[in-house]
């Protein structure tokens, strides 16, 4: 019997073990995401509103933090095996989601398609056809799908928000696919003379979370606290007002 429980706990340490990260160091991945989370390129360090909002709580929970720059599908890829942490994404944009676990959503936007055009805002996307659309490389767009595969759309990637915007600028599509946030922190990078209008149609909601891999699936309860605080506190919408001013 005293064998037979000690061998029990044996096997629960182990588990035990296993499921809980084994330093207090923290992989987090990093697009190219600007304002949200980006590497400036002046002091070679990564900013944006997320790292901004998460370094208090790195700080709080006694974790180090470090960003690592991989394209997306090589980070989710990552993230199931362990290889890196966590990174910021929505749950719809990934492959196998019911494999990792999600914060609370810190924070949504509205996707647009913008063009420069002022006209364009009303335009009936139900009767055009063959657009050029400018998107994200790597990115699924659902609510774009059905101009694509039915109504001969164009998708144009290019690697980054400021590739679509300087594409777009330069007349190689019609329109650009991104959130309203990214749009207006583009636009105040711009030296170029233009606005953005954004059309009445194909308009998504979308959130960001910190997604993790499940061997931090004991942070999720402080994680998710801290994340209510800083919205009810203004905090969210007060760093992203920051990065746009």
């Amino acid at each position: 019997m005293k064998f037979g429980l000690l061998l029990l706990f044996a096997v629960l340490s182990i588990d035990v073990a296993i499921a809980q990260p084994k330093t207090g160091k923290l992989i987090i991945h990093h697009p190219q995401f600007p304002p949200f989370i980006y590497l400036n390129g002046r002091s070679e360090q990564v900013s944006g509103i997320l790292p901004e909002l998460f370094e208090p709580f790195f700080r709080q929970q006694k974790i180090t933090s470090r960003y690592v720059f991989n394209n997306p599908l090589r980070a989710e890829q990552a993230l199931y095996q362990g290889d890196i942490d966590a990174m910021f994404v929505n749950p719809a944009w990934l492959s196998q989601p019911d494999a990792l676990i999600f914060s609370e959503a810190v924070l949504s936007y509205d996707d647009y398609l913008f063009s420069l055009n002022p006209e364009d805002a009303v335009m009936d996307l139900t009767t055009a056809r063959q657009l050029r659309i400018c998107t994200r490389e790597h990115y699924i767009y659902p609510e774009l799908e059905p101009y694509f595969s039915q109504q001969g759309f164009i998708r144009v990637d290019a690697s980054s928000q400021e590739a679509q915007l300087k594409m777009l600028l330069n007349e190689r599509c019609d329109l650009a696919y991104m959130n309203d946030i990214i749009a207006r922190w583009l636009m105040q990078q711009q030296s170029q003379q233009a606005t953005l209008y954004p059309l009445e149609q194909a308009v998504a909601k979308a959130s960001i979370s910190l997604c993790l891999h499940p061997k931090w699936r004991a942070l999720l309860p402080a994680l998710n606290q801290f994340i209510l605080q800083q919205q009810q506190s203004g905090a969210v919408q007060q760093a992203v007002l920051r990065h746009l001013n």
